[in-house]
């Protein structure tokens, strides 16, 4: 018979019995099942914030905007390298850029009386070493931003006057 401080229902199985002490077996599994409990949460919280990135990404390629094909562009990727020229979206991933141009920096030597001056030059692609074509094909990702070039700007008069559309 159980005494009146043993009536906590907690102490008691559904026949009225006490439980036999818990091994530590038992206790290890259900320390276990906790812990993997909440490493599962974690996991899964991970892969949605990871989820959630990739589709930001994957909704920036979708939502370029439209480009005004008859003028110049300025295209700067993430690489920090900058491109002139003609800009097409081409697919969900890559845009095309052609007639190309970049910006060419020499170092004049330095005199004794000023600083060395950098002499900035602008330079239709094609003459590298590697002789690319005119056209470069850029994944999406890697554009950290575009421009379309005013008509009257200093690059704009460059290109014209090297023989650009």
């Amino acid at each position: 018979m159980y005494k009146v401080t043993d009536i906590n229902p907690l102490n008691k199985n559904s026949f009225g019995e006490r439980p036999l002490a818990e091994s530590s077996s038992n206790k290890f599994s259900r320390k276990l099942m906790q812990w993997s409990g909440w490493i599962l949460s974690i996991v899964l919280a991970a892969a949605l914030v990871k989820l959630l990135l990739l589709s930001t990404l994957l909704n920036r390629k979708e939502n370029f905007p439209t480009v005004d094909e008859t003028k110049f562009q300025a295209v700067f990727l993430v690489n920090g390298q900058s491109y002139f020229g003609h800009l097409k979206e081409d697919s969900k991933e890559y845009v095309t850029l052609s007639e190309i141009y970049y910006i060419k920096t020499d170092q004049l030597p330095q005199t004794a009386k000023s600083a060395p001056q950098p002499q900035l030059s602008l330079v239709k692609l094609g003459s590298e070493i590697h002789g690319p074509e005119d056209t470069m094909y850029i994944p999406k990702i890697q554009i950290a931003f575009w421009e379309n070039l005013k008509v009257d700007s200093s690059v704009t008069k460059l290109i014209k006057e090297q023989g650009g559309k």
